[in-house]
């Protein structure tokens, strides 16, 4: 960007190509929400105000975020937040960018639970930006959620996210599920999106993805199993006699999961996503 009087028309167009020659996906979507980071404006506004120039302070912040996401970093890390269905969630490098997988889980969990306003006991593990926790938490107003996670600083991040959504039904514990139950009393819900991907597909993930987010919420380091071989054995402390358990899956894990499953006490169904993959789990105790 050379010195000259720059508009949003200018730095939309310009950063637009530039974006596109490096590679970068949806490259107009991506300057636009820079646009509205620093300026403070919604996308509707940019169209409005094409011809307004741009400040050398703004121009030096809009440059900086380019920099930054032509470098690899996610554009969610960039604006330091992102959208989960319909609520705005803080992320950033101690916590895995929310997917829309995981919007696929608990709408799932809502379409199982029709009444609202019923009182439920929600635990989420590894809850990581608290996302899947915050929202049925505010989706079911008089329930008790209770969100865990191993990783310290990923739950000071799920904490002032509930700060600002104003949530105050949701509890936050460190607890290392792998060795430890986060409590003696049994829930109605258990949800989670564990680290599912095998040690050898993370190596093939992309730079983006590898380079910035957290590996121990992306991989077990292993098989991608670990976790759910622990959920079944530590199911039967965790659930009430009708209560349910929502797991998201691996794209491949569907075979292996039915087969770790089968000599347990549960009974286990999928559900695929928008293009036909296995992503979520559901599941319950079978009680004879």
């Amino acid at each position: 960007m050379e010195n000259k009087l720059w508009t949003i028309v200018d730095v939309l167009k310009w950063t637009t190509d530039y974006f596109s020659e490096k590679g970068i996906e949806s490259p107009r979507l991506n300057i636009e929400l820079i646009l509205c980071s620093v300026l403070n404006i919604t996308r509707i506004d940019i169209y409005k105000q094409f011809d307004k120039p741009l400040s050398e302070l703004e121009l030096k912040n809009i440059r900086n975020m380019i920099l930054k996401r032509v470098s690899g970093e996610p554009l969610q890390y960039i604006l330091g937040k992102t959208t989960f269905l319909d609520i705005e969630i803080m992320v950033n490098d101690t916590v895995m960018i929310p997917r829309p997988e995981t919007e696929l889980l608990v709408k799932q969990v809502l379409d199982d639970y029709p009444n609202k306003y019923k009182k439920y006991r929600i635990l989420d593990i590894g809850t990581g930006s608290g996302c899947i926790a915050l929202y049925l938490a505010k989706k079911f107003p008089q329930s008790e959620v209770l969100a865990i996670d191993n990783s310290y600083f990923a739950l000071l991040t799920a904490k002032n996210n509930g700060t600002n959504l104003a949530i105050r039904n949701v509890s936050f514990n460190q607890c290392d599920i792998l060795n430890e139950l986060p409590t003696n009393q049994k829930f109605d819900i258990v949800v989670s999106n564990p680290p599912y991907i095998p040690s050898e597909d993370y190596e093939e993930l992309a730079d983006e993805v590898k380079n910035h987010e957290p590996k121990d919420a992306l991989t077990d380091g292993k098989d991608g199993l670990t976790f759910y071989n622990r959920f079944k054995d530590i199911l039967p402390y965790l659930l009430n006699d009708d209560g349910k358990f929502y797991f998201e899956i691996g794209y491949n894990q569907k075979n292996k999961l039915i087969e770790l499953f089968k000599e347990s006490t549960f009974e286990i169904e999928f559900f695929e996503d928008f293009s036909g993959i296995t992503r979520i789990l559901r599941g319950k105790e079978i009680l004879y």
